[in-house]
């Protein structure tokens, strides 16, 4: 039985025969030592504008980097590097299995900048080989992205199962069309109870360029073992990322998953901390594994965002960052409405950021943490309105005229209810979107508003969840908001 690359390559010839054996009596595998990001192969490592990344002299040959672009979308690449070296880009489409398959475009100049500029025919991933041709050393890479021949959406895509776990597969696999190049998951509860585990999970996706994924403490949805079960049909094994300790996700549900989707590994990230530890581990996970690309290079500021974890009722201030996390690597850490747990401030300091950005009002996240977090203007900024409405537009545009390289909302997200959209901040953060919040049976005025400002410039408006969260009705209003 095919046992993890991970188990294979950590544990040694011994290692595999155990893991063997605990496979085939249905036991998913913890990895000791978790996959680096294949960097040299499809599907290769998120492209993050301004990624910077290194490739040694006689040893390393290339990079693979992927980017997700829209039909119509055209995507400026630039390579630099020190002097005496000289970077080759070659850019493939999104039917590519390997970099041996044709390319569609290159650059193989021998000075920089080394640039491609390529118009999207279809929207998908597309993966940037950068190949070293002569010299060493690090590199950085810049991708300008523009719609050309905009056309305003005037009807929503509803993205919706019969549940919270359907929802999330839909989702998902929206992102990835035939679970093509899927070689990292990403696991969370779906639960009331466990709400909090999948608000900084967003980092998680801008690390591995992963779905996310729902499950249940006491099952595993079929639709969810379905996707997983096709995702290693179409990849081969890949590595799981689950997101909170046994309670959360109890290794039961590992085995039922083992018992249908043999030859996997997983790692648990925070199995014995709470929610606030947890969002630390995540944001310590991306530094780790994207050391080099942890904060943007495109723009000269380090941000962090705070959010309330404690409250669920304001767990939207978190939901409406998760897409700016997901796209730009910016971790979310989570504080109480009048305190900052330890975990939480030891992350802030672990980061450096030097902008540190609260998400809500008040009564949301307290003054007195706020002025802990440091009130001068270049430290810490309040992004909050009077409702979670405001907010969440707020939060946006605060997002887009802070970080203006780097955030365009080519596809926006409309949600009323928190389970539905829990997996869709983090789609949306690979479209470089931006999530909007309606009521189940209406569209508040600040958010038609917002909408209607948006329009000329966004390529597609999904809505997360059934008629249960957003009406027939709802979506109609929200298309009559993007008519301009």
């Amino acid at each position: 039985m095919e046992i993890s690359r991970v188990s294979a390559v950590a544990r040694g010839a011994c290692a595999a025969l155990l893991a063997s054996l605990l496979l085939a009596v249905g036991c998913l595998l913890p990895t000791a030592a978790r996959a680096t990001l294949n960097d040299d192969d499809l599907p290769g490592k998120p492209l993050t504008d301004g990624s910077v990344d290194e490739l040694a002299a006689g040893t390393d040959e290339e990079d693979v980097h992927r980017i997700l672009l829209h039909a119509g979308e055209e995507a400026r690449i630039t390579v630099s590097g020190p002097g005496g070296t000289d970077y080759d880009l070659y850019l493939y489409g999104p039917a590519a299995d390997d970099i041996g398959d044709p390319y569609i475009t290159a650059s193989l100049t021998s000075t920089y900048p080394e640039q491609i500029t390529y118009v999207a025919a279809e929207t998908g991933w597309h993966y940037l080989r950068v190949r070293r041709y002569f010299g060493g050393g690090a590199y950085t890479l810049f991708c300008e992205r523009r719609l050309l021949s905009l056309q305003p959406p005037t009807t929503p895509y509803r993205l919706w199962g019969r549940n919270r776990y359907e929802t999330a597969v839909e989702i998902a696999a929206e992102n990835f069309p035939g679970w093509r190049n899927v070689d990292h998951v990403i696991l969370c509860c779906g639960e009331d109870r466990a709400a909090a585990d999948p608000l900084a999970a967003a980092g998680l996706t801008w690390t591995y360029g992963a779905p996310i994924l729902l499950t249940s403490s006491s099952y595993v949805p079929e639709t969810v073992l379905d996707a997983l079960s096709a995702i290693r049909v179409a990849n081969g094994p890949f590595e799981l990322h689950v997101v909170g300790g046994p309670v959360s996700v109890p290794e039961s549900r590992l085995n039922d998953i083992a018992n249908r989707v043999p030859g996997l590994a997983y790692d648990r990230i925070a199995p014995y901390g709470n929610r606030y530890e947890l969002a630390a581990s995540i944001a310590r996970r991306m530094r780790e594994e994207r050391p080099n690309e942890y904060w943007m290079r495109a723009i000269d500021t380090e941000f962090v965002f705070i959010a309330n974890g404690e409250d669920p009722a304001k767990f939207f201030d978190a939901l409406a960052l998760s897409p700016i996390c997901a796209h730009t690597g910016f971790p979310i850490l989570l504080v109480g409405k009048d305190h900052i747990p330890a975990a939480t401030a030891q992350a802030i300091t672990d980061t450096g950021a030097t902008r540190r950005i609260v998400a809500g009002g008040e009564m949301t996240v307290s003054a007195d943490v706020l002025a802990t977090l440091g009130v001068a203007p270049n430290i810490s900024t309040r992004w909050s309105g009077r409702t979670r409405y405001d907010t969440a537009k707020k939060i946006m545009s605060s997002a887009m005229g802070a970080m203006p390289p780097i955030l365009s909302p080519l596809s926006t997200g409309a949600v009323a209810k928190l389970p539905d959209a829990l997996a869709g901040g983090s789609f949306l953060g690979l479209r470089r979107g931006c999530v909007v919040l309606v009521k189940t049976d209406g569209v508040p005025d600040v958010t038609a508003d917002f909408l209607g400002g948006l329009s000329p410039v966004i390529k597609r408006c999904y809505v997360f969840g059934g008629t249960n969260s957003v009406t027939d009705e709802t979506v109609l209003e929200i298309g009559d908001a993007l008519v301009p």
